[in-house]
């Protein structure tokens, strides 16, 4: 299971990119990284998941793929996952989605969406 980090000069959120895993890979990963007790729902094929430590002042973010796939299918559950990831950024830093932020919505989007298909495709 190979694990890509984003770079994100925008908002300096972290984010990790998983393009192909199972279940097993997961719950290993994040025992071992995060001693946490990951449990697996299988319901989707791609997630975002986010993990935080309040009091340490961290969160990290994970687009999960149980195989990304690079079609026009792959590229709308891409695009779906990408929002959940985007708008809970964006909550953090206290945005909502609303007409005078949309724009910035639409260009983290598509900022995020070069750097992280230059990293899987």
């Amino acid at each position: 299971m190979k694990v890509h980090a984003i770079k994100d000069d925008i908002y300096n959120a972290d984010i990790y990119v998983i393009p192909k895993c199972t279940p097993d890979d997961l719950i290993r990963f994040f025992k071992r990284r995060y001693k946490y007790d990951y449990e697996h729902d299988a319901t989707y094929g791609a997630f975002h998941y986010q993990l935080s430590e309040p009091d340490k002042g961290w969160t990290h973010h994970f687009l999960i793929f149980d195989e990304f796939e690079n079609s026009p299918s792959g590229i709308g559950q891409f695009n779906h996952e990408l929002l959940h990831l985007v708008s809970s950024i964006m909550r953090i830093r206290c945005l909502k989605h609303i007409e005078e932020t949309e724009e910035a919505y639409a260009y983290y989007m598509g900022y995020l969406t070069e750097r992280i298909l230059e990293k899987i495709c």
